[in-house]
């Protein structure tokens, strides 16, 4: 279940950490495939979302992608970065 936090601007957020996509300490790209595929993206609709990657290894840049195509048919926005400090990427017209 996605959790919903705060920014500083009192806009709520609900948050997406790819971390939880990972499995161990390595990042591989079947497992995360496979992952992406098994979440319930309905979760997010007509929501705000924040994107974290806080898994203390790199993760590269087409992941963010994958991710982002799966949010975008289904979200108000999309952001990234720091709860307290969000990047807004995305925001439906």
């Amino acid at each position: 279940m996605p959790e919903t936090i705060v920014a500083k601007n009192v806009d709520r957020f609900t948050q997406f950490d790819i971390k939880g996509l990972v499995e161990g300490n390595m990042f591989r790209e079947t497992p995360f495939r496979k992952s992406l595929n098994s979440i319930n993206w309905t979760e997010y609709s007509d929501k705000r979302v924040l994107v974290k990657a806080c898994a203390g290894m790199p993760i590269p840049p087409w992941a963010f992608m994958l991710v982002m195509a799966k949010l975008l048919p289904v979200v108000r926005s999309v952001a990234y970065g720091d709860d307290c400090a969000p990047v807004a990427v995305y925001k439906r017209k």
